[in-house]
């Protein structure tokens, strides 16, 4: 634990080790942030399980910035996820920043600034120094604009390059019905996991080498390479909550999907689990051979006892193939962000220019 600022009322640090970190303290303040937040309205489930699914102990691809009060109970939080970022066909390290927080009571007291400063010098302080670049999504209307420029403010006073709008995109989203038929273009599924520095395939599609898989993330402006955090939440065998599907069908196309499974509710009201595809990654797939893919991973979602499945617009797939796929347009936008670090700047890095769709993030 990393003692980062202290004043009268309240407390930041920064964890890297799950004994610093209350769990079920983070759970209740998300609780209770997103009941205010999300009134009327549905929303994830942000529970100890959750966080102790994004800050997996024993790990050490994670910090998590913290506040407390005088009881110690958490009143904010910042949590960063270390990764490779692929860039205009470049991989740098980088951070991932989700998680922000901030009680309601101890709103418009500065500590959402706090917090957003004590993550940049933390790592400034840290074994993981090296980050060059930051990533951050925002939920347009909620974590909202506001959010947005504190953030880039808080980036641009520790010596960043101050954040970088780099995409808006709409949520769509469908319901998941029992009985509903299949696609009738044929469709295979292979889920993938990483092993020994290879990918393996558990399905009917065989997997692509490691170099063909980094080589379709680094077609995108910007994506994760399958590194560090990314691997533990998407390509590790087992892991009940998220992965990387592969599809397959008679010609050959084929298309990698990653996804996360989580609890919704509406206020006091338990909607059950939502199937969230974080991306699709086509390569030669038809416009029926992407509706296909949906309408499998549909199934797999239902399958794996999701009610509702979601995916955020990130200019890669054409929208007239999500409306094939059973998906709907909502009025909830993800406001996407990238920005250079103090280590970067140092560095003399460029900055952010000339970026297009697609984009292969998942929003978390």
């Amino acid at each position: 634990m990393q003692a980062v600022e202290s004043r009268t009322g309240i407390r930041v640090f920064a964890a890297r080790d799950a004994a610093h970190v209350d769990y079920e303290g983070l759970g209740r303040l998300a609780d209770g942030a997103y009941r205010h937040d999300y009134a009327g309205m549905a929303r994830v489930v942000f529970d100890a399980d959750h966080f102790e699914w994004l800050l997996e102990p024993d790990r050490r691809d994670w910090l998590a910035v913290i506040a407390v009060n005088d009881d110690d109970e958490p009143v904010g939080c910042l949590i960063s996820l270390l990764r490779t970022l692929c860039y205009a066909g470049r991989e740098f390290p980088a951070l991932y920043s989700t998680g922000w927080t901030v009680a309601p009571a101890y709103r418009h007291r500065n500590v959402a600034m706090r917090l957003a400063r004590a993550q940049t010098v933390a790592f400034v302080d840290a074994d993981v120094a090296n980050r060059q670049i930051g990533i951050s999504q925002f939920h347009a209307g909620h974590a909202g604009m506001r959010a947005q420029g504190v953030f880039g403010g808080a980036q641009t006073e520790v010596g960043s390059t101050g954040t970088y709008a780099f995409h808006r995109g709409a949520m769509w989203s469908r319901r998941l019905l029992e009985g509903e038929d299949g696609s009738t273009t044929a469709c295979r599924m292979s889920r993938l996991s990483l092993s020994d520095a290879r990918l393996v395939a558990a399905g009917d599609v065989p997997a692509p080498s490691l170099d063909a898989y980094r080589e379709r993330m680094a077609q995108a402006s910007v994506a994760f390479a399958p590194t560090e955090s990314f691997a533990r939440f998407y390509l590790r065998r087992g892991n009940e909550r998220s992965g990387t599907l592969l599809f397959g069908f008679d010609s050959p196309a084929t298309c990698i999907a990653t996804y996360s499974m989580h609890n919704i509710a509406l206020d006091d009201v338990d909607l059950g689990r939502v199937g969230q595809v974080q991306y699709l990654a086509p390569s030669h797939c038809t416009p029926q051979e992407l509706a296909a893919a949906l309408r499998e991973l549909c199934t797999f979602f239902r399958d794996n006892d999701c009610v509702s499945a979601c995916i955020h617009d990130q200019g890669g797939i054409d929208t007239d193939v999500l409306a094939h796929g059973g998906f709907s347009r909502t009025g909830d936008e993800l406001i996407s962000n990238l920005w250079a670090t103090p280590y970067a700047t140092g560095q003399g890095f460029p900055g952010f220019d000339r970026l297009a769709p697609p984009y292969l993030v998942d929003f978390l």
